[in-house]
């Protein structure tokens, strides 16, 4: 069996792409969720083991973690490989603000995917405060470490311009130049 590429290099990270979808969300659970994504940008991938460490393009995070960073979330179960990772982050069972989120990163020799679900629950002054989110992020590789980068194409060189024509001659030359021989004055004129 051929030995897979390392995924260790720069890549280029696409914008993180956030979804909310709003379940119930009282007065009381203040203001409602958004954002929560990162910027297109370089990213550093290193590949230590089975495990992808991934910094720039909005923060450093691993597969060993889920991106949400939400207090009290931790990670709680985490099968991976050299490919595919998946890890689910939890809030602790007495924690009155519980959170779920599932963390899958899939990869290539030149791609790399972010796929992230989150669900959330809490009760503020009897009012539920229920929501959801879905994070995706996609990454091309650039340069592998250890490969020499890809030759950058040149434009080609311009063409000289054409040479200009010699000038034509206009109507107005034409007559001017072929009138025939001066007409007599004429008389009264």
């Amino acid at each position: 069996r051929a030995q897979q590429k390392t995924l260790s290099g720069r890549w280029a990270a696409g914008a993180m792409s956030v979804q909310w979808s709003i379940g119930d969300w009282g007065e009381a659970c203040g203001p409602k969720p958004g954002g929560g994504g990162a910027p297109a940008g370089t990213a550093k991938v290193k590949q230590t083991g089975g495990e992808l460490t991934i910094s720039g393009a909005g923060r450093s995070w691993s597969t060993t973690q889920c991106w949400e960073q939400f207090p009290g979330l931790v990670p709680r179960s985490h099968p991976g490989g050299t490919r595919g990772w998946k890890t689910t982050c939890r809030t602790a069972p007495g924690d009155p603000r519980q959170a779920t989120v599932n963390t899958n990163t899939t990869a290539s020799d030149d791609f790399i995917g972010l796929n992230e679900t989150g669900q959330y629950q809490f009760v503020i002054k009897g009012q539920n405060c229920t929501a959801c989110v879905r994070r995706t992020r996609r990454f091309k590789l650039i340069q592998r470490d250890g490969e020499a980068a890809a030759p950058v194409a040149s434009a080609p060189a311009p063409k000289p311009p054409a040479p200009k024509p010699a000038p034509q001659p206009t109507e107005t030359h034409a007559r001017c130049t072929d009138l025939g021989p001066p007409a007599p004055p004429e008389a009264g004129l």
